[in-house]
């Protein structure tokens, strides 16, 4: 039996469409994962680049200590201070001395006092990393692991050589950088991969078993098919691992694109039937067929060109991301430049404790660079009463307006008193940055002018002046002349002169005598 045309016409169009539109479908979603795809390798490449430059920030404070080791000849005088005014620079790290790899020093010593004694070489737990150290005479990074004093951490192990006799190296011991987990991941907020959809990972392979160790890890499971970012680290490498929580799929979008194209298709047979049926000519529907069919293909290409724009307009995206990394570079570079040279102190507050300063701050109190960083602003003043006074009314006018503006007595380190004029703001009082210039001089001025002020005469009451001769009754009841009377009861001195009407009235008389 043969079908009729208008169907066949009608199945043909709608099979036709259904294949064209799922075409399309696969080739838009295969984008989007593709796409997908690109834009979480970018943010994990960010992520792990803030993670890198953390590590190696907290790394680089073994290569100081190595140095003044070998400066001191196998000792470092004053360790805890020395390691106590690095760490400010190096948050969530812990140093440590191991000469002939014991654990000797730590600096900060609470919490960690279970480290102390730790033989590196002689734990065959954590000896591969010290060893290989040693042998390759590079840094070492070993963890994550349980560390001694409790907790997960990791630590960088640096090999310190002293010359010996014959000028040949002598193996000193370890200079160590130990941070915590999850305090040294802080920096790069992981946390906010989580609230942007994506799952990860943070790991690397075991060196001893090549299992894989999790360093950090976000909730509700490992990411599916994830990307990776290598992160490089001393004698190997971390790796940070993210895939949307959902997965690439996207089965809904998936849903209604067939619900659409099927719909499309659908509608490509009704109307594909409805022309056969009422053209009845073949040639005629073949021409509309063909017409539809170029139409799509349009469609395809229109659609490929869009694609094409978009790949274009990411590339240009990344690079106007890497342009604009570069600029808040220079911009960082020349705000901290700014705040080196300012002449005004700066300082910020943490609960009263000064967290950063600038050289003017410390010129201004005479101290020696470093020493406000960590110190209380109690120093600053000359007594307890003035600290707590003038604490009350900043912390007030803060909550209030989030800004202070005033006076301030200080007293610098060598017990000289002055006052300075104190700008500040704040998001709340226990967190706020200060701006302060010194106005001892201006103080003293005002006081002088203030003191002249006081000893200028003044003239009260009513006065009698002549209304012709312009003379001056005084208590005496005598006349006397207008600059005589001031001169005497204030301290104004004359010298006389013509005004321009009396000039002109003058030279009007003398030329009419003429």
């Amino acid at each position: 039996m043969t079908m009729p045309r208008p169907i066949l016409a009608g199945v043909a169009t709608f099979l036709l469409s259904a294949a064209v539109a799922a075409a399309v479908i696969v080739g838009i979603e295969q984008q989007r994962v593709q796409f997908a795809h690109v834009a979480a390798a970018n943010l994990a490449g960010n992520y792990a680049h803030t993670l890198q430059q953390t590590i190696e920030r907290s790394i680089s404070s073994t290569y100081a200590l190595a140095a003044l080791v070998r400066q001191g000849n196998g000792t470092i005088p004053e360790f805890e201070l020395i390691a106590s005014q690095l760490l400010p620079y190096y948050a969530g790290t812990t140093l440590q001395l191991a000469p002939g790899g014991v654990v000797r020093k730590i600096v900060p010593l609470t919490g960690n006092e279970g480290a102390i004694g730790h033989d590196l070489l002689a734990d065959p737990r954590r000896n591969k990393e010290a060893l290989l150290a040693i042998q390759s005479g590079e840094i070492t990074l070993a963890g994550p692991f349980t560390l001694k004093q409790g907790g997960i951490g990791a630590v960088a192990r640096l090999p310190v050589y002293l010359v010996g006799k014959g000028g040949r190296k002598v193996f000193w011991g370890f200079v160590n950088a130990m941070f915590r987990f999850p305090d040294i991941l802080k920096p790069a907020r992981l946390d906010r991969l989580r609230s942007d959809g994506y799952a990860y990972e943070l790991w690397r392979r075991s060196p001893d078993t090549g299992n894989k160790l999790i360093i950090a890890a976000s909730s509700g499971g490992a990411p599916e098919n994830p990307v990776d970012q290598i992160i490089r680290v001393p004698n190997g490498q971390w790796l940070l691992s993210i895939a949307p929580a959902t997965g690439w799929g996207g089965s809904t979008r998936r849903l209604i694109y067939g619900v659409l194209g099927m719909l499309f298709s659908i509608m490509s047979g009704a109307i594909a039937g409805f022309w056969a049926k009422t053209l009845e000519n073949e040639k005629s529907l073949e021409e509309k067929v063909l017409l539809r069919t170029g139409e799509l293909e349009k469609e395809i290409v229109v659609r490929r060109n869009a694609e094409q724009e978009l790949e274009r307009h990411k590339e240009g995206l990344e690079l106007q991301i890497a342009e604009r990394t570069s600029q808040l570079q220079e911009l960082f570079q020349e705000e901290q430049a700014i705040l080196e040279t300012l002449p005004l102190g700066l300082f910020i507050l943490n609960n009263r404790i000064i967290s950063r300063c600038n050289p003017a701050l410390e010129a201004m109190f005479g101290v020696p660079p470093g020493s406000l960083t960590g110190s209380s602003t109690r120093r600053l003043f000359e007594n307890e009463e003035l600290f707590e006074q003038f604490g009350r009314v900043v912390y007030a006018q803060v909550s209030r307006q989030g800004s202070f503006a005033g006076e301030i007595p200080y007293v610098r380190q060598n017990g000289e008193k002055f006052w300075a004029l104190v700008h500040g703001r704040g998001a709340t009082p226990e967190h706020a940055i200060f701006a302060i210039a010194d106005i001892t001089g201006q103080k003293r001025k005002q006081e002088e002018l203030e003191e002249t002020l006081s000893r200028i005469k003044t003239l009260e009451g009513f006065i009698s002046i002549c209304m012709y001769c312009k003379k001056i009754r005084n208590e005496q009841q005598l006349w006397e002349k207008l600059e005589s009377y001031l001169s005497k009861h204030t301290d104004a001195r004359f010298s006389h002169g013509i005004c321009p009407e009396c000039c002109e009235a003058q030279m009007r008389h003398y030329d009419n005598e003429v």
